[in-house]
Order: structure tokens, then sequence, then C-alpha cells
């Protein structure tokens, strides 16, 4: 096997390892999403639960009626309830938990991503490269092992993220807006690459 042959499965192996990262990584990014709601929702009856105990309370003491007595012993018990509830399936620690793997991955894959141009290159020997690679995959393990679970709606949801609505990658538009003025490519992009091309030559 010749090197140019081996260079190109190790290219082969670290698009597929590269496209592995991305899609998990979004797929933790989709997680901590739908944890961040239910966060959101908690805290908001958790205020709802506790106000209207508050309430009914002093509405009680002012009334001093068997059934708001009754109702404020509901109400509080819900809310007894509710607090058990959040301390047994603590959904801000699972949050934190894809954040933390999210930003984990996305470090990777950009790192995957320099790889992969680093070995589209023929300057780099290809014992370097696979020495390279080794070692990602090693780190990427790593990650996986210690990474929450993810639930089939998250990956449903990363499906139509990518697929569909490209999630993954910018246009050459998109990019330009966010660069300042004399970074930008602008519309003529293939042949100010030429150009460039031309002049390193």
């Amino acid at each position: 096997m010749t090197e140019n042959q081996d260079r190109v499965k190790i290219l082969s192996v670290a698009r597929e390892l590269f496209a592995r990262v991305a899609w998990t990584h979004k797929t933790h990014e989709k997680e901590r999403e739908r944890w961040s709601r239910k966060v959101r929702c908690e805290r908001w009856l958790n205020v709802l639960l506790v106000g209207l105990t508050t309430a009914l309370a002093v509405i009680g003491a002012i009334v001093a009626s068997k059934t708001m007595f009754v109702v404020t012993s509901i109400v509080g018990a819900a809310s007894t309830a509710f607090v058990i509830y959040q301390v047994s399936f603590d959904a801000c620690g699972i949050e934190s938990q894809h954040r933390i793997a999210a930003k984990k991955l996305v470090a990777l894959r950009d790192r995957y991503l320099l790889f992969i141009l680093k070995a589209s290159t023929a300057s780099t020997p290809v014992i370097e490269l696979q020495r390279g690679l080794e070692a990602l995959q090693t780190e990427t393990s790593l990650i996986y092992e210690s990474a929450p679970d993810t639930s089939p709606e998250a990956y449903a949801m990363t499906s139509v993220g990518l697929k569909d609505n490209e999630e993954l990658t910018f246009s050459d538009k998109e990019i330009d807006i966010m660069l300042p003025n004399n970074l930008r490519l602008g519309d003529d992009l293939g042949s100010q690459i030429q150009d460039r091309d031309s002049a390193d030559l």
C-alpha cells in the first residue's frame, strides 16, 4: 500500500469520526436546551406554588374558614411534594452535565476539523497523521464515557437541525457578516481564492 493510499484511509476515518463527534455535540446541545426549558418551567411553577400557599395562608388566617384551611393544606402539600421532586430529579444538574459535555465535544470537533485539513495536504508525514488520529480517538472515547445519556427526542431534534436546517455550517455570506470588513471575501469568493493562490505561487 502506497503512502498516498494510507493518507486517503486516514482522511476517510477522520471524516467519519468528525461526523460522529459533530452529531453527538449537537445532540447534547439539543438535550441541554430541553432540560433548560424544564428548569425554567420548574422554577416558575415553584414560585407560583409558594406564592399561592403564602396567599392562602394569609387569607385563611383572616377568614378563619375550615374550607380555606383545607385548601391551604392541599396547596402546601403540593408545594412540598414539588420541592421533593426537584431534589430527587435534579434537572439543573442534568442540564449542566449536558452543557459540559457539549463544550468538550465542540472543542474536539474543531480539532478534528483542523486534523482533516492537515491530512488533506501532502506535507504532513503519514506516521504523524496516524499518531494524531489515535490521540484524538483516545480523547474522544474518554469524553464519550463521561458524557450523560441523551434522549430520542434530542436525537430527533439533532436530525432536523443538521439535515434540514444545516445548523452545523455557515454560508460564505453568513461568515462574512461576522467578520470585520478587511477580512471579508465578498461575493466573488472563488476568484479571490484563485488570485491569492496565484500570488503565492
